[in-house]
């Protein structure tokens, strides 16, 4: 299918015929060479592989190869807002798994940040929600904002900040709105306690679903809908995840 002729609706049947044309990148570790990453104790300026553009860095790969945030997530940004716009999907984690089965995202990154702002005001949208599209955009677009690996240098997990931004372009929330402000806070705080419940090094799919599954279980207390999460949560990436806990995790799935 050509890019520039998106479907009015899109859906599952839909992921696979959307990707960018002769792109050949690694989708787990390194993007570059496929090597492990290793995390700086303190940032230090490095030149993107693919962009060019130098940029403080929190992480490199074991030949020090280097990949911007933006250049990161930069095919799967594209194919989100086509999808999150046209899709009639109206479940949280069934919405999410579909992001995350086309080819454009990565195993772990800041793509999941935008897709989950993203998810929430959709799916609130196709449960019959007063949102617009625009609305899901601008939720999409502040989750740039947050930075690949925040949850283990800010405390800020990307799945409950991008989850906060999307109940955020719901309520309206804005710093000068007490009430609204408010709300948003405890609902931040209640999906970032869901995630710190569980020791481990950061799986974005664990986090995803752990807050999403949360997201749907405060929904109709917060915004007056009740936004379903029952799609499929039984992991089969754990063969290419080297820090997955296993059956420590909730959603492992031994394979046969």
């Amino acid at each position: 299918m050509n890019q520039a002729k998106i479907v009015k609706k899109m859906d599952i049947k839909d992921v696979h015929e959307f990707h960018p044309k002769n792109v050949i990148k690694n989708t787990s570790n390194c993007m570059l060479c496929g090597e492990p990453l290793i995390y700086l104790t303190n940032n230090e300026m490095k030149t993107c592989t693919f962009c060019g553009n130098v940029f403080s860095a929190n992480a490199v790969c074991k030949k020090n190869h280097y990949v911007c945030d933006t250049c990161h997530g930069a095919d799967a940004y594209a194919f989100s807002k086509e999808f999150l716009t046209h899709t009639e999907l109206a479940d949280l984690v069934g919405t999410l798994n579909a992001l995350r089965s086309h080819q454009s995202f990565n195993l772990h990154g800041p793509e999941h940040h935008y897709a989950i702002a993203g998810v929430i005001p959709a799916v609130y949208k196709n449960m019959g929600g007063n949102i617009s599209n625009d609305d899901i955009l601008t939720a999409m677009d502040r989750a740039t904002a947050i930075p690949g690996g925040s949850c283990g240098f800010w405390g800020g997990c990307g799945a409950s900040l991008g989850a906060g931004i999307g109940f955020g372009v719901i309520l309206g929330s804005n710093p000068l709105k007490p009430k609204r402000r408010q709300t948003l806070i405890k609902i931040v705080t209640e999906i970032s306690g869901e995630l710190a419940k569980v020791t481990a090094a950061r799986c974005c799919q664990r986090e995803c679903w752990t807050a999403l599954k949360k997201a749907s279980e405060i929904s109709e207390k917060y915004i007056g809908i009740s936004l379903p999460a029952d799609e499929n949560v039984i992991c089969t990436q754990m063969d290419r995840n080297k820090e997955c806990i296993k059956s420590a995790c909730q959603f492992y799935h031994k394979q046969p």
